[in-house]
């Protein structure tokens, strides 16, 4: 029996060894150069080649050729940085272009364009106020003349308009030709209609 059961535990470590074995070979032909003992040991000797191929294969450091690193952590940081001296500043304004004149010269273009529109428009005013001034001039000029001749026509049809009313008013006792209907004591002109040329009496 012991015999049987030391029979079959070699059996078990045979089939160990040969799944190992196409481990191995399936790794070796991953990576041809990788150098290190291929023969295979029973009990410890072959668990703790196992662990050390499957740390190999594992770690990072292995795949980077870097020897004598069994860990990530032992690796040196290879992390990017700023370029010696620090990166460029970074305009982030918005880019104007500066073209066409500055905002002096256009103020100052303006503001001369508005004087020289407000010098002609002061010129205009004296010229129009010049031809003003003479059309009340000729008016002022021959007023007594019109108004000469407005009083003559006034006194031919006052007369005509008294002795209407005389002819008219003859039978009436007491009435005075010419009087005037108000009492306030002052002349007052006639009433609008009244001592016309177009007017026939």
């Amino acid at each position: 029996m012991r015999r049987l059961a030391g029979l079959a535990l070699t059996c078990a470590q045979v089939r160990r060894v040969l799944r190992l074995s196409v481990l191995c070979e399936n790794f070796y032909s991953l990576f041809p150069k990788l150098q290190f003992n291929r023969f295979v040991y029973f009990g410890k000797s072959l668990e703790k080649e196992r662990q050390i191929c499957e740390q190999r294969k594992m770690t990072e450091a292995f795949i980077r050729n870097k020897p004598g690193m069994a860990s990530v952590k032992d690796m040196p940081l290879l992390q990017d940085g700023p370029p010696p001296g620090g990166f460029a500043p970074v305009r982030y304004a918005r880019r104007i272009p500066s073209k066409g004149p500055s905002a002096v010269a256009i103020f100052l273009t303006t503001f001369g364009i508005f004087s020289w529109g407000m010098y002609e428009v002061g010129k205009g005013n004296k010229i129009r106020r010049a031809i003003k001034e003479e059309k009340y001039a000729a008016r002022r000029a021959i007023l007594p003349m019109l108004q000469a001749e407005e009083d003559e026509r006034f006194v031919k049809e006052w007369r005509k308009y008294l002795e209407e009313e005389a002819r008219i008013m003859k039978d009436v006792p007491g009435w005075k030709v010419g009087e005037s209907v108000y009492n306030s004591g002052r002349w007052m002109p006639p009433a609008t209609g009244e001592l016309r040329p177009e007017v026939k009496i």
